[in-house]
Formats: structure tokens, C-alpha cells, sequence
């Protein structure tokens, strides 16, 4: 049996023998905070060494890209209306602003090794749901809030990430680097897993959903923790009291 106060110092007598039959031991759990291992971009035995949108390009179908050129205003469109689509894309290189389009009811899973060019990579996933879109770099890729990016970015072997320009993921950015600074204004929405890496917020980067990093380092945090306790304070006598008696 269990006792417990009932009121001031009487207790009250439990019995659990009822619920003996229901006792469940539990494994034993544990987290680990290591950067999770990361499929290798698959084999694909369709090959095309140089692939740019002077055309309106559609890949609907697994291609292995040596370089994807995209210097021209014609529409480039991932279409998953068949299967997952599997894209690994050795170079991109995008020099001319144009907004790539993701179609079907399908999951794009992108891989990029190298990025070069002038232009930022703009990607519409039309179905807003970011489990439809997954890409894994091995080179730094410019998103921008002007077109937000409903998926996934994982960003693997990149040793710092800076971000030069304002981007919008609704999502997540996960990554092994050691340092992720976003200076400007840039946005996610979801999870920023960077379990190694010194973040840095500046400007009015921002994180709504779950962070995970090494350290964070952003003005704006300590600002509302330094207004809520000034709050806090105010509007408890007891909190002044205590304060009063330390200092």
C-alpha cells in the first residue's frame, strides 16, 4: 500500500494490488545528438553529362545530371506524377532568375554536389507539403524568401554555412557543420537540426518550430528573456522581495 497527506499531516491509505498485473519495465533509452548517417546519392544508370532548359525542360523520370544548366527563362519542372524521383545533379548552375517547379502527387529526393552560378535557387514544390521534397547538398545552395521553400535540406560536409541571402523554409535545415550563421532576415519554419555547430541569429533570422545546435547566439533571445523577467518582477512582490534581499 501507499499512503499519502490527505489533509495536513493525516494520510490516506492506497492499495495497489490491483493494478499489479499492469506493471510494464521499460527499456532502457537513450539520446544520441550525433549527426544522423546519411544515405550515399543512389546509382542511376540514365546519364546525361549536360542538361540546361534552352527548352522547356521536364525530368520526370531518375537521371543522373553531370551539369544542370539553367541560363535561360525557359520552365524547368521535377515531375513526380510517376514515382518518387530521384535527381543527382553533379554541378548546378544556375545563372538566370527562374523559379523551378515541383509537380505530382510524389516525392522529389534531389542530390546536388556543386553549386556555381549567380542566381539563387528557386524551387515551387506546388503542393506546399514539405514531405515532398528532399534535397541533399554537398555544396552551400542560395534559397530566397521571394519564393519560399516548402521541404527539406540537408547539408552534408559543408564545414560553415552562411547564409548571404534571405531565405524562407517551411521545413527543415539539417546539417554537420560546425558553424550556421544567418545574418539577415531569413526564416524557418519547423527544425533547424545543426547538432554541432555554433548558430548565430542575427538581424530577424528567426526559428519557429525546434532548434538543435551546439550553442546559439542571437540578441533578440536575450532581449525577451531580459523583458519577461523585468515583467515578471514588476508584477511579483514576492520576486522583488527575494531580488531585494540578494542585492
Amino acid at each position: 500500500p501507499y499512503a499519502y497527506p490527505l489533509y495536513g499531516t493525516d494520510y490516506y491509505d492506497v492499495s495497489y494490488t490491483e493494478y499489479a498485473d499492469k506493471d510494464v519495465e521499460l527499456a532502457e533509452t537513450s539520446y544520441d545528438a550525433a549527426f544522423p548517417n546519411l544515405a550515399d546519392a543512389p546509382a542511376i544508370g540514365n546519364y546525361t553529362a549536360v542538361e540546361s532548359n534552352n527548352k522547356a525542360l521536364l525530368i520526370d523520370q531518375d537521371i543522373h545530371i553531370g551539369k544542370l544548366d539553367i541560363k535561360k527563362s525557359k520552365s524547368v519542372t521535377f515531375n513526380t506524377g510517376s514515382g518518387d524521383l530521384h535527381v543527382v545533379i553533379d554541378t548546378l548552375n544556375i545563372t538566370s532568375w527562374l523559379v523551378m517547379q515541383v509537380t505530382g502527387a510524389n516525392t522529389l529526393y534531389l542530390y546536388v554536389n556543386d553549386y556555381t552560378g549567380t542566381q539563387p535557387v528557386l524551387i515551387d514544390n506546388t503542393s506546399n507539403d514539405p514531405g515532398r521534397v528532399y534535397i541533399v547538398a554537398h555544396d552551400y545552395l542560395p534559397l530566397h524568401a521571394s519564393v519560399p521553400f516548402y521541404g527539406n535540406v540537408v547539408y552534408t560536409g559543408v564545414a560553415g554555412i552562411v547564409s548571404p541571402t534571405n531565405f524562407s523554409i517551411i521545413g527543415s535545415l539539417i546539417t554537420d557543420a560546425s558553424t550556421v550563421s544567418l545574418p539577415n532576415n531569413d526564416g524557418l519554419t519547423g527544425l533547424l537540426y545543426a547538432p554541432n555547430a555554433a548558430v548565430t541569429l542575427g538581424g530577424s533570422s528567426h526559428v519557429t518550430g525546434r532548434l538543435v545546435a551546439d550553442s546559439l547566439n542571437n540578441s533578440l533571445v536575450t532581449l525577451l528573456l531580459n523583458d519577461l523577467c523585468h515583467i515578471f518582477i514588476e508584477q511579483n512582490t514576492h520576486a522583488r522581495l527575494i531580488l531585494s534581499r540578494i542585492l
